[in-house]
């Protein structure tokens, strides 16, 4: 039986957010919350400032597991219903009159990046580089990364 996270089981990014910095790196060993925290962020923001996110990986392969990007996180917001469409992320208030899905978050892959290098994202306001320190002997970091 699996038990429901409490805040204190997961990495919390209101303070590092709260310094205003452009570039925000979050290191530390597996099994933190880190991600679960950066979804927890970029949901938030969704719903209250209507703000995107991309979701970045190096390699194809490790976007496999995108359509359970919400697995994990979605009892936090009972009120909303998560999908991967694709290579988008979006959510649906169960109990709005407009009940329709709207994108909150892009999936792409890094090394496919020059394939979609004009494409226009204004309403992301955040990117989640997951898995950006290679494990040794898993895999090449991207030339001239």
């Amino acid at each position: 039986m699996s038990k429901t996270p409490k805040a204190s089981d997961y990495y919390n990014y209101d303070a590092l957010f709260s310094r205003g910095g452009v570039y925000n790196i979050v290191v530390g060993g597996r099994g933190l919350g880190k991600t679960f925290g950066a979804k927890e962020f970029v949901i938030r923001d969704a719903i209250k400032r209507g703000n995107q996110f991309i979701y970045l990986r190096r390699y194809q392969p490790e976007m496999s597991v995108k359509n359970t990007f919400f697995a994990d996180i979605a009892y936090k917001f009972p009120e909303y219903e998560f999908r991967v469409n694709g290579m988008t992320a979006q959510m649906k208030n169960i109990g709005a009159d407009n009940n329709t899905f709207k994108t909150i978050g892009h999936f792409a892959v890094l090394s496919k990046a020059q394939a979609v290098k004009s494409a226009s994202y204004p309403m992301v306001k955040t990117i989640i580089f997951d898995e950006f320190i290679l494990e040794k002997g898993y895999a090449r970091y991207l030339p001239s990364e």
